[in-house]
């Protein structure tokens, strides 16, 4: 679907992209780039494979399904002795009523669990709307967050700054629409470390809405690069701080 067919037929959703899009940065423009460029170590294949592991005992779908630990494993690798604090948005739920809930083969809070204890001195700290899911366990804390009100989003950004507001590795697994998905980019580019990394998943591999992504992309300071990678199901967004 192009761009102005869905502004004409979604007005709704239009306005609130619209609205997103005020509350970005005064811009210029970040060099596209189309394909990231990694060396990948022997130790990088042996920690990517160690995360495949993790991601499946703890019942994340990330990579029995879409082989998301192909991406991460490399970076995590990078940092994988370093303190810091992981962030993901959207946990999990089997919740039939909630929007985007999981497969009933999956556990809620499996992907930031592996992430957890992939990095062992790291903080994790995740959010989802389902408050059923919520826990406090050993460097693993979790908050209430609705990705379509950005006022819900404070919690979890005063836990950041509680813990030194330095976030190294976060992902947006949530309601996998543009809005929600903008509205959290939002909230916590503004806390990544240097180097430091944000993937949002599961991006539609509609022409329209990749064109707008892209657009919307270019609007990000100019520290910020970003690299949008596509599967065989949907694309994922990398967002790295450069300095």
């Amino acid at each position: 679907m192009e761009i102005k067919t869905y502004i004409k037929n979604s007005p709704q959703k239009a306005s609130q992209l619209i609205s997103v899009l005020i509350r970005l940065p005064k811009l210029i423009r970040v060099r596209l780039q189309s394909a990231e460029s990694v060396k990948v170590s022997a130790i990088h294949e042996s920690d990517t494979e160690h995360l495949r592991h993790l991601l499946e005992v703890c019942g994340s779908d990330k990579s029995v399904r879409h082989d998301y630990h192909l991406i991460y494993g490399p970076f995590l690798s990078s940092i994988k002795n370093e303190p810091g604090l992981i962030v993901e948005i959207g946990l999990g739920t089997h919740n039939p009523t909630i929007l985007s809930h999981m497969d009933s083969r999956y556990k809620p809070l499996g992907g930031i669990r592996a992430f957890r204890d992939f990095l062992p001195n790291a903080h994790a700290l995740g959010a989802d709307i389902d408050r059923e899911v919520l826990v406090s366990e050993e460097r693993l804390d979790s908050y209430y967050l609705n990705q379509l009100k950005p006022s819900t989003f404070s919690e979890l950004q005063n836990a950041i700054r509680k813990h030194g507001g330095g976030v190294n590795f976060a992902v947006i697994d949530g309601l996998h629409r543009p809005v929600p998905d903008l509205n959290s980019v939002i909230a916590l580019i503004p806390y990544l470390k240097v180097n430091g990394r944000l993937y949002v998943e599961d991006i539609s591999k509609r022409f329209g809405l990749t064109l707008m992504w892209k657009a919307l992309l270019r609007l990000l300071p100019k520290n910020f690069r970003y690299v949008m990678t596509t599967h065989e199901h949907a694309q994922v967004i990398m967002i790295e701080r450069m300095n």
